[in-house]
């Protein structure tokens, strides 16, 4: 579960390194989020000469979770850290283009990052893969 001043780790080669969590904005009920909800974070460790610097403001969504996370059908996943994918404005704008370890193994995150208009993507709609 993140909560606001949680550092984060980068899941995606969009060149951030550490994330902290400033708010959360997905639908979650509590000030917490989960896997696959979105928040607003600030980026404290960027790789030089990358599109994304440190200090800036970005929406990410969360793919790994350090908290114990039920599935439906009754078994648990536990990851090793806190990870999330930066996502660009508005969607289908994914700011990297590989997703690192887990969080491609998702479909949720891959439907979120992915633009409806599969005319838009350029290589093609990514859920066909």
């Amino acid at each position: 579960m993140i909560q606001p001043y949680t550092r984060v780790v980068v899941a995606d080669n969009s060149g951030a390194k550490e994330l902290m969590c400033i708010r959360v904005i997905g639908e979650s009920r509590h000030d917490v989020a989960r896997l696959g909800d979105v928040i607003v974070a600030s980026v404290k460790s960027a790789t030089p000469h990358t599109q994304i610097k440190k200090k800036e403001v970005v929406k990410a969504i969360l793919v790994r979770q350090l908290h114990p996370y039920q599935r439906p059908d009754g078994s648990t996943i536990r990851f090793d850290e806190n990870a999330a994918v930066i996502a660009g404005e508005g969607r289908g704008a994914g700011q990297g283009i590989r997703i690192d370890r887990a969080g491609s193994k998702y479909p949720l995150i891959i439907l979120l990052l992915q633009d409806p208009n599969p005319a838009r993507q350029p290589f093609g709609p990514l859920a066909a893969h």
